[in-house]
């Protein structure tokens, strides 16, 4: 039985080899597709309806913590009107209200169409 082959000098080499892809190259470059990431954090997620039993005291709630960013916002709503979870309430904030105006002074506003 022969020995086995001596390891590359090179560690990038060696990465190189077992990956199969050229030394410096990409995987993503050297797979020849270029398929979109799927499951990311970015990946987009069919947005919900807003829920009109919720919509009125959502508006509300936004209107009296207008001051709060997008974080604390979602947080307050979430734990104020029952039934409504962090990721929905973030959901229903980006499609009922928006920050308007200059600087440090921005405060949550209901949309025109709303």
């Amino acid at each position: 039985m022969p020995p086995p082959p001596a390891p590359p000098s090179n560690a990038f080499e060696a990465l190189s080899a077992k990956s199969g892809t050229k030394p410096g190259a990409t995987p993503q470059a050297s797979a020849g597709t270029s398929a979109p990431a799927t499951g990311g954090p970015d990946a987009e997620k069919p947005a919900k309806a807003v829920d009109p039993d919720l919509l009125a005291e959502f508006k509300k709630a936004v209107l009296a913590n207008q001051k709060l960013s997008k974080m604390a916002i979602v947080e307050v709503l979430s734990v104020q009107i029952d039934g409504l979870t962090k990721a929905d309430a973030k959901v229903m904030l980006d499609q009922v209200a928006e920050r308007r105006g200059p600087g440090r002074t921005k405060v949550w506003e209901l949309k025109d169409d709303q």
